[in-house]
């Protein structure tokens, strides 16, 4: 059984707990040679509950043994009574694990030894034989266990230690008490939206900090709202709370000394219970002095007072960790903003997971993703406010790029280097006050199979970028750097790019390979670039929108930073610039334009343009491809890199093949337009898979 499948079990079955502890349940059902685990924890944790509710959920027969001080070993194997027919005068039959042994072999049991720690120490090493062989008799019989079929549980209140290798047998669950959130889920059940349903969560939390015996049960908790309920104005808390929580003077007292202080227990010499402590509300007089002149905490609106998302109980392993943050609200919150849209899960998000005090991923975050994260860490937060390290990849990255890197990259150290494999370190912040030289790097490394890796704290991401990468802003000059973006207006970016070199950085046109549509883009009133883009588009920014979504099979899908619509293979995704007005069109193609929606890409064209780009990776050298493209009757232009046929374009970088063409709209009738565009687009397709890989 799946965790989450477990943990939805527990849940609907009245055992409320959390993900975590749910996955930590799978493993030891699943633990071998012999399923099972002990189960630690103070009274009222719910260990002895835990096998019942099991056993329900999976349908295994459950065998139960209560251990009492004193218990033998012969308690555990068989049961002695008095027997007037035998010749001893005692009858002898099965105990409660010689019965789940024998009941092993044909259906699966669950084996439940209740409060072991209260057996003899030589107890544990009575049942190492058969934990390790599954064997065990009694006068006159024996069996042999079927491992596959059993799961044992043993559970404890550490009063005495189990043997060493008595402990190896079995994982080990601490039944830690519920978490406030989990106690109010359970009130909620049969008192939901209580007056006093705060006040039982903070008499909980403080049953917990003030260390009683045993904290506060939900059953207690529901019996004390009950009798709220029933005395109405008689009801007196500091008597009720004694009544069906604390019991003894000795825990009310210690309750009383954990009231004011919800962080850890403090000293205080009076015993009755301040109602005041128990609600958010302070009553106080004329000199501002808090009193408690109340029998009752003041009842308050119900409202959730756990606000952290829910762990999910998953791990990311630290080879495959992509991104690393502290489990912060400003951590949280930008691991949000990274996200399209919420999941179903508060601790899962798009771009992180919960995962105890950290938010952890393991997808990739390439560099088009980078610029966003960038962009929202400079525009939204403050440098400390994000703490955590992100791994930015590009796996199509090359040793000639790697080499652009480590030429031009100032503070750049080379650490190791070969032919298949390097690392450098890039110093960053040097000049600061607080300069760590631990923290204040960006550490690169490239692979010849696994291209470029480069980790650094999150807010350096724009400075790696810039840095290493050389970056260069929106209408910038024309250069050789890996992620420069010159655009011109009123033409497209990578049509632009496979006629004139440098005009869009390699490591921009690479990805083009790696994401495998055919693209077009197109601009409203201004260029653009990826820094750039804020937010999604209103409605009436778009053109001809009314129009647009009245077609049928058109699925709109509006996210934070972009409007979706998806009309069979073809995507438009509308961007908001940073100005009011400006609008950024991308549309990803895969396969052939229908009909229905050609009108749209003439309204969406640019000055009557509609580029189309696709890329492909290759392995050859490049003066193999030159002389086959030549061959072909491709024209090449002086840098050697960007080649022309008829109507189409190629830019050739050393793993990577970039083809475009612009369809000029207004040249074509109506009736022949879209088998001109859908024709441009197989060509586009046919020339990708004649030179790149197969």
């Amino acid at each position: 059984m799946k965790v989450d499948e477990l943990h939805k079990n527990l849940t609907d079955s009245g055992y409320l707990c959390t993900r975590q502890f749910a996955a930590q349940v799978s493993a030891s059902i699943n633990n071998k040679p012999v399923a099972g685990a002990f189960l630690y924890g103070s009274a009222g944790t719910g260990k002895s509950y835990l096998p019942m509710v099991i056993s329900k959920i999976t349908g295994h027969k459950m065998f139960f043994f209560q251990c009492a001080p004193g218990t033998k070993e012969d308690d555990l194997l068989m049961k002695m009574w008095p027997d007037e027919k035998s010749s001893s005068g005692v009858k002898i039959s099965p105990g409660a694990v010689y019965e789940a042994a024998e009941a092993s072999k044909k259906q699966k049991v669950i084996l439940v030894l209740d409060e072991w720690d209260k057996t003899r120490p030589t107890a544990d090493a009575f049942l190492l034989d058969f934990f390790q062989y599954g064997r065990i008799s009694i006068p006159g019989k024996q069996t042999t266990a079927n491992f596959k079929n059993l799961v044992v549980f043993f559970t404890a209140n550490d009063e005495r230690d189990f043997g060493e290798a008595f402990q190896r047998r079995f994982p080990k669950i601490d039944m830690m008490p519920l978490s406030p959130r989990l106690i109010r889920d359970a009130l909620s059940m049969t008192h939901k939206d209580h007056p006093y349903l705060t006040a039982m969560i903070m008499l909980y939390k403080r049953t917990l900090i003030a260390k009683l015996p045993k904290a506060a049960t939900i059953q207690e908790l529901r019996q004390l709202l009950d009798a709220i309920d029933h005395l109405g104005e008689d009801a007196d808390w500091n008597t009720l709370v004694y009544q069906f929580v604390t019991k003894t003077e000795e825990n009310h007292l210690l309750l009383s000394k954990a009231e004011d202080k919800p962080d850890k227990s403090i000293e205080r010499e009076v015993t009755k219970l301040q109602a005041s402590a128990y609600t958010s509300l302070k009553l106080q007089n004329d000199e501002g002095e808090v009193i408690d002149e109340a029998a009752m905490p003041h009842p308050v609106i119900s409202r959730d007072t756990d606000i952290q998302p829910e762990d999910t109980g998953e791990t990311v392993l630290a080879e495959d960790s992509t991104l690393l943050l502290e489990k912060t609200k400003a951590g949280y919150t930008f691991a949000y903003h990274l996200s399209e849209e919420p999941t179903d899960h508060s601790g899962k998000l798009e771009w992180a997971k919960v995962c105890g005090s950290r938010l952890m991923s393991d997808k990739a975050m390439y560099i088009e993703d980078a610029f966003k994260a960038a962009r929202l860490y400079q525009e939204v937060y403050k440098p400390h406010d994000v703490r955590g390290e992100v791994l930015i990849t590009e796996p199509l990255a090359t040793f000639d790029d790697l080499q652009w890197i480590i030429s031009t990259a100032p503070n750049l150290h080379v650490l190791k280097i070969t032919k298949d494999e390097a690392v450098c370190r890039v110093q960053v912040n040097m000049t600061a006050d607080d300069y760590n030289e631990h923290l204040d790097k960006i550490d690169i490394r490239w692979t010849r199979q696994g291209g470029l890796d480069l980790i650094c704290q999150v807010k350096y991401i724009y400075k790696a970028l810039e840095q290493v990468f050389g970056l260069m802003d929106t209408g910038s000059n024309a250069s050789n750097n890996l992620l420069s973006y010159q655009w011109s207006p009123g033409y497209n970016e990578y049509v632009n790019a496979t006629n004139k070199a440098n005009i869009v950085g390699s490591l921009f046109l690479k990805a083009l390979a790696r994401r495998k549509h055919t693209y077009t883009d197109c601009m409203f009133e201004c260029g653009w670039g990826l820094d750039n883009i804020s937010n999604a588009c209103r409605d009436k920014d778009i053109p001809m929108h009314r129009e647009f979504v009245r077609l049928d099979k058109m699925v709109v899908k509006p996210t934070k930073l972009h409007k979706t619509y998806t009309y069979n293979n073809v995507e438009w995704k509308f961007y908001h610039q940073r100005h009011k007005r400006n609008v950024k069109l991308r549309l990803r193609i895969k396969g052939k334009v229908d009909e229905v929606i050609w009108p749209w890409l003439r309204e969406y064209s640019w000055f009557g343009n509609i580029p189309f780009t696709k890329a492909c990776t290759h392995k050859q050298e490049h003066n193999t491809i030159k002389e086959r493209m030549l061959s072909d009757g491709w024209k090449v232009y002086q840098d050697s890199t960007t080649f022309h046929k008829k109507i189409f374009q190629a830019r050739v970088l050393d793993n990577v093949i970039v083809f475009s063409t612009c369809v000029e709209a207004d040249r074509w009738p109506k009736d022949n337009f879209e088998k001109h565009v859908n024709t441009c687009i197989a060509v586009l397709g046919k020339l990708c898979e004649t030179y790149g890989d197969r």
